[in-house]
């Protein structure tokens, strides 16, 4: 046998994005139990899967990027995001902004924004349908836009049902978002009249903010490297490299056409085999080529986690 073997690794990156999971809530908060200064609220609690906490979220008004207060008076607008603006009178509106950075170790794909949108009356509860638009923006780490999605008028004109409720919005983003390039993300939201109807005065609140994707591990699962040794002893061997995904144990498949997988160097090849510990995220195994493998002229392998 000589050096003619191939190795596959696009088959073992392809069962790695296999359990991939969409839907998944990238970074929530109920914004209970946070803390008002001004246009800034902090300590809001974040639930985080994949992502770094984001921080704190402060309120501004668009067109002239001065902050603007948020609802501070009682414990119905102290436990949500509620800018004091009130956007139904010459179409004004807010904006915020949440910050996302990937965690080390993962990857995240953005799909949606969702949250509970309150109108609200002078900091109370709005009892009758106000008009509130949305609009989500997504930059990248060097400021452009990869991603928008909005929404005209979420009450859809109706008064609100039961009064005093509010009304579920999800903002769907076209397709969705690999937050892949390194540095931080900055999901912009904003809030107000953006259709221009110039409406009865309202300001309109949201809780129960979802950031919405799905998640997986940040390392390609494949075979980094293969050495052939012809001269081994007793015979010939072949020392593969592939990316740990953190399971317990290895199969090694090889194939003479990438039809056949049915047979195998090792169907439990354990962390303990692995000839290179310093790596921590890579392992490197020595399997002796034997029987059809010691004289075929080419061959495949393929890794499959445990």
């Amino acid at each position: 046998m000589n050096s003619k073997i191939c190795f596959f690794r696009s088959t073992a990156l392809a069962f790695l994005s296999a359990n991939l999971v969409n839907g998944e809530t990238i970074a929530s908060t109920t914004f209970d139990g946070q803390t008002l200064n001004g246009n800034t609220a902090s300590d809001l609690g974040w639930t985080l899967n994949g992502v770094e906490d984001p921080g704190e979220m402060s309120a501004f008004v668009q067109d002239s990027g001065n902050a603007q207060n948020l609802f501070n008076s009682n414990d119905f607008n102290k436990n949500q995001f509620a800018p004091q603006i009130n956007v139904g009178n010459g179409n004004t509106w807010w904006r915020t902004s949440v910050n996302l950075t990937v965690s080390a170790g993962s990857s995240v794909t953005l799909t949606e924004v969702s949250f509970d949108h309150w109108s609200l009356n002078a900091g109370g509860v709005q009892n009758v349908g106000r008009r509130s638009d949305f609009t989500i923006t997504l930059y990248d780490p060097t400021d452009a836009v990869v991603g928008t999605a909005s929404i005209l008028d979420v009450a859809n004109g109706q008064p609100l049902t039961p009064a005093g409720s509010p009304t579920p919005v999800s903002l769907i983003f076209a397709v969705p978002i690999p937050l892949s390039a390194p540095g931080t993300y900055r999901l912009e939201i904003d809030g107000g009249e953006l259709g221009g109807a110039d409406e009865t005065g309202n300001h309109a609140g949201f809780d129960n903010l979802a950031i919405i994707g799905s998640t997986g591990p940040s390392v390609s699962f494949a075979i980094t490297e293969l050495e052939y040794d012809p001269s081994g002893d007793p015979g010939p061997t072949v020392t593969l490299t592939w990316t740990k995904t953190g399971a317990a144990s290895y199969s090694v498949f090889y194939s003479f056409d990438l039809i056949d997988w049915g047979a195998d160097l090792d169907d439990s090849v354990l962390l303990e085999s692995d000839e290179n510990p310093e790596d921590a995220d890579q392992m490197t195994v020595t399997f002796p080529l034997v029987g059809p493998l010691e004289s075929a002229p080419g061959v495949f392998f393929r890794v499959e986690d445990n």
